[in-house]
């Protein structure tokens, strides 16, 4: 905004803010779907995923794992924070929510984020995407540089009860999807 007095203030039908000013018009575009995260947001490093998860939104970036805090007003720094997690200050490949707990993929394997700290479940394991399948709604499918391997977690602590690598699949697995079937698709990183 130009200026530091605001003489009238209009909403119009889209519902965007005009502010008449002591020199001038400003229009404050309060009704956009787009909203921009940078350092001014405590958000560091390359964004590589991000997901909302009970209402909350994470962002998974190449320092770390963050959490974007409810809007808070303040008059000396009026925007949305994000709060980096603790103990997940890494690489995050990705996230995903499976059985209403939220799961990430970082550079220290894969890790549960809750109450804004992250605890390992399995070690060594850092898949580019996770999926669940219809007819296996059990265990988490994994694919990663090394190929396709799948995770049996226990229901109540998240605890892996069985883990499996399928030795003929050994291309980089970047994505997966289902067909209406539940026959699992997968997307390699070169083939």
């Amino acid at each position: 905004m130009r200026g530091n007095s605001i003489l009238d203030l209009y909403l119009d039908h889209e519902k965007n803010l005009w502010a008449g000013l002591q020199d001038g018009i400003s229009f404050i575009e309060m009704n956009s779907p787009i909203t921009f995260f940078s350092e001014a947001n405590n958000l560091e490093g390359i964004l590589l995923t991000t997901i909302e998860h009970k209402g909350v939104r994470y962002a998974g970036t190449h320092l770390g794992i963050y959490e974007l805090k409810p809007y808070s007003f303040a008059l000396e720094n009026d925007n949305y924070t994000f709060q980096v997690i603790e103990n997940a200050k890494s690489t995050c490949l990705g996230l995903f929510e499976y059985q209403n707990e939220l799961l990430a993929s970082t550079n220290q394997g894969i890790v549960q984020i809750k109450n804004g700290n992250a605890r390992i479940i399995q070690e060594n394991l850092s898949p580019y995407c996770f999926h669940t399948n219809k007819n296996f709604n059990d265990i988490i499918f994994l694919g990663s540089s090394n190929g396709l391997s799948y995770l049996k977690l226990n229901e109540k602590t998240l605890a892996v009860e069985e883990k499996f690598v399928f030795p003929e699949i050994t291309q980089s697995i970047i994505e997966m999807i289902d067909d209406e079937k539940g026959n699992l698709w997968l997307t390699t990183q070169f083939n």
